[in-house]
């Protein structure tokens, strides 16, 4: 009411809720919403007539936050109602308004007495507040040094955070009195963790002997550590920037690529390594980055490098002159081109038809409807187009048209598991004849929008580009495409990632996050532009991603860590997040239990054992360099547990026939796994040939046993991959047509097998004897125990045994080598193997 008695509306909402167009409680000065979502710019429009005015300013509102929780703690006193009598009169009347009225004056003047107070009250140690632990396991024990102190230092992990206030202490003493609390901490801290630092905090006595009056510089500190107990050098003094003190033992090193070439002298002056096989640091689960952060890997890689080099290096050039003049875009066709009418509309039916048999969605292609009256009004005879003369609608509905086109031919292309009937057949070729025409579509599509109207800001747009990026993500092409995130930056613009009651674009909001997430994931990047807080608050509608958001949650934190390129890495923490990655795979699991959704779950699991494989390659390596001979067996039985699980999850999904025509869905993670599996075995062979050589030298008969366990070892790991050979030669007879990632993997192994064919020659010389001194002359299986030596074993002939059975697998007869002088390289098929690695 206002002084005349008349009713006032009701306050409008913040500014902020009402762009987002969401309930605002209208609480001052900082909404219920904005306090949630941490936004510090809720303000609320002017209003004639009210009385009590939001006054804060932008420096308390990070006071707000941690005084909020201690309102109702405060004395009742402050609560004083300020009212007229009209209003108190007519509010006897309406006691719920007055309850209402009374919260939120309350509220208000709560918090800026509160902060008022704060800012003239200096804090004490009693009531400081500390970042608490995100750890989940840490013991609580007695702390004797803190008397009868009533702070719980088990939620003490430092460092504390401090207000600025006015101070009557010089920058001198204020240093002397901070360095006796740290002090006191560490001493706390120790006591705490039962860890003990020595650590010399004492100020230089040349600091000590300066006067105050002639004191210019800040005074220079030097933190030493003392000598260690195992006679180690001391070590050197800290800077100060420095972020973090670990033992050596606890760094995670292995991303710290060192090149230096030991095994050939001739890579001095081949320009193929630098070229072709470079460092990719921003793709950490790429095997380009994984050879160079394994030497016995690396070994491999340019032993083919210096055969191609030295044998064929005309192959090399001419090849290099073919590739320079290939024009990779079709400047030919300069229109938009597409099959006849009715043989657009039957793929559409087939690719509705196979969509149904999950409920995995593709959002922008839950209605085809548009797409249907498309084709009715414009396809003639020969459906030809000028992307210059269509709006974008047109646009945008085309495109979609060629994606499901492509589709169809990848789910084609890619089913085995049961016999393709003739109209599948002849629908295979037919798009195989119009695959190039469709890629070349989607690029004309893609420029007319640029081109025609800038940044395309529309749902249309969006739509498009949003599918268009996940075609190229699950596409198995050999050529990596360029991803430029056209999909999250357009959604981002449109702010569709916010509140929204539109339930079609909270979805499609879920799809792009999901596929952006993936995609990055996968190939171990950072998600960068879903890691805000502002994607906390976003709904999630989409089944897939409600149930796995805590797995990718926890594996984008795995991802960001691991990307900290000027930190060192503790090789705990690393663990840590690992196993919290594993935990929320283990929820998933749990999850999947009761729901339907199978292949949303088969997608996250590819994620997820990628994940998994790939840090276990990572651990061994690791604990290989710091020579943990008892961590590293551990880790390695580990290793070898998740490649027989992964192998045989693998197999299983590619032969289900329950989502037969749906593989296309995860033939490249499948693939790519398969890949870095055989990567990994190939260099877990070369450890085992290393130390198989050198245990040969070795008379001694307590290491007959040793020498008998390693050597069946090599005999397993080359049957595993000899197997895992047939079976992918058995899908390329399969398939009417192979798949590019397939056969790439299908080149690579055998190459690889004639390698293995290659150090079996050598075994006899002194030339394997003299690579293993090269690499350090140790490998981790030297020093293996026998029990572990057998445990090993026994895991790769299950893991064997799982892929083929014995009885059903020729081993002399699957595969004979070629030429393992060359590694299997020939003039007729050098293009296809060297494409295979290096490009």
């Amino acid at each position: 009411m206002d002084i005349k008695g008349r009713k006032m509306k009701k306050p409008p909402a913040c500014v902020q809720c009402r762009r987002r167009k969401i309930g605002c409680d209208r609480i001052k000065p900082i909404c219920g919403n904005c306090m949630k979502s941490g936004k510090g710019d809720c303000f609320f429009p002017d209003i004639p007539g009210q009385y009590v005015t939001s006054n804060i300013g932008s420096k308390d509102f990070d006071n707000l936050g941690s005084s909020n929780g201690n309102l109702m703690n405060l004395p009742l006193q402050h609560t004083i109602s300020h009212r007229s009598r009209d209003t108190a009169q007519l509010l006897q009347h309406n006691p719920e308004l007055a309850s209402m009225e009374q919260i939120r004056e309350y509220n208000t003047r709560l918090q800026l007495m509160n902060a008022q107070e704060r800012r003239s009250t200096p804090i004490s140690m009693e009531s400081a507040k500390f970042i608490p632990r995100t750890a989940t396991k840490f013991e609580n024990k007695p702390v004797t040094s803190a008397n009868s102190s009533n702070l719980n230092l088990n939620w003490v992990q430092g460092p504390a955070i401090f207000e600025l206030i006015n101070t009557q202490y010089s920058e001198k003493d204020l240093i002397q009195r901070e360095l006796k609390f740290i002090k006191v901490r560490l001493s706390e801290l120790q006591e705490i963790t039962g860890k003990k630092i020595e650590v010399d905090l004492s100020a230089d006595e040349k600091d000590k002997r300066k006067s105050d009056a002639t004191e210019d510089i800040p005074v220079q500190k030097k933190i030493r550590l003392s000598s260690k107990s195992d006679g180690a050098s001391a070590a050197d003094d800290i800077n100060e920037f420095d972020t973090e003190i670990l033992d050596p033992k606890l760094e995670f090193s292995i991303f710290n690529y060192n090149d230096n070439d030991t095994t050939t002298a001739q890579q001095n002056s081949n320009i193929l390594s630098s070229a072709k096989f470079s460092d990719v640091p921003n793709y950490l689960f790429d095997i380009r980055f994984l050879v160079k952060r394994d030497k016995f890997l690396e070994h491999y890689y340019k032993k083919l490098d210096m055969v191609i080099s030295e044998k064929f290096i005309d192959n090399l050039t001419q090849w290099n002159q073919s590739n320079s003049n290939k024009n990779l875009v079709l400047k030919s066709q300069q229109v938009i081109k597409f099959p006849s009418r009715v043989f657009s509309k039957d793929v559409m039916d087939h690719f509705s038809k196979t969509m149904k048999k999950t409920d995995f969605n593709i959002t922008p292609l839950e209605n085809f409807d548009d797409i249907y009256e498309l084709i009715d009004k414009l396809f003639g005879r020969e459906p030809e187009f000028n992307p210059n003369s269509l709006n974008i609608t047109s646009l945008t509905l085309l495109g979609k048209l060629s994606v499901i086109l492509l589709l169809v031919h990848s789910s084609l292309s890619n089913s085995v598991s049961k016999p393709m009937g003739e109209q599948a057949s002849s629908m295979l070729l037919q798009l195989n004849e119009w695959y190039s025409n469709l890629k070349c579509n989607l690029f004309l599509i893609k420029n007319a929008l640029v081109l025609k109207y800038g940044s395309p800001q529309s749902l249309e747009a969006l739509s498009f580009f949003s599918l268009y990026k996940y075609q190229q993500s699950i596409a198995t092409d050999i050529n990596e495409f360029i991803d430029g995130d056209d999909d999250i930056h357009i959604a981002r613009n449109l702010s569709i990632n916010y509140e929204t009651e539109d339930k079609s674009l909270v979805l499609l909001w879920n799809f792009i996050f999901r596929s952006y997430a993936w995609r990055h994931l996968y190939k171990g990047e950072i998600p960068a532009l879903i890691m805000g807080n502002e994607f906390r608050t976003s709904i999630i509608k989409d089944r897939v991603l409600a149930d796995g958001i805590e797995l990718l949650s926890s594996e984008k934190d795995l991802v960001n860590y691991l990307h900290k390129k000027n930190d060192i890495l503790s090789l705990k923490k690393v663990e840590s997040l690992k196993e919290k990655v594993m935990s929320s795979f283990s929820d998933l699991t749990q999850k999947q239990k009761f729901h339907s959704i199978f292949l949303g779950f088969i997608l996250q699991s590819f994620i997820y054992r990628n994940f998994n494989v790939i840090f276990g390659f990572l651990f061994i390596n690791a604990y290989e360099q710091l020579k943990e001979a008892d961590i590293y067996a551990s880790s390695y039985l580990q290793f070898l547990e998740l490649v027989k699980e992964s192998l045989l999850f693998i197999t299983n999904s590619f032969s289900d026939v329950s989502i037969s025509g749906l593989e296309f869905l995860f033939a490249k993670m499948g693939f790519s796994l398969i890949d870095n599996i055989c990567n990994f075995l190939l260099s877990l062979y070369q450890r085992c040939f290393f130390s198989f050589s050198l245990q040969s030298t070795n008379n001694d008969a307590i290491h007959e046993m040793t020498k008998q366990n390693i050597s069946e070892q090599l005999k397993t790991i080359i049957t595993i991959l000899k197997k895992v050979r047939k079976l992918l030669q058995d899908r390329v007879n399969d398939s009417k047509i192979v798949n590019p990632l397939l056969g790439r993997s299908l080149v690579r192994l055998t190459t690889m097998i004639e390698y293995i064919k290659l150090c079996d020659q050598e075994s006899e010389a002194q030339i394997a004897i003299n690579k293993h001194l090269q690499f350090g002359g140790s490998s981790a299986f030297d020093n293996m125990k026998e029990a572990n030596l057998v445990k090993g074993l026994k895991i790769l002939e299950d893991m064997s045994v799982s892929l083929i059975k014995k009885d059903s697998f020729d081993e002399e007869n699957s595969y004979r080598t070629v030429s393992p002088n060359t590694l299997g390289i020939t003039h007729e098929n050098f293009v296809r193997i060297y494409t295979s690695h290096f490009n």
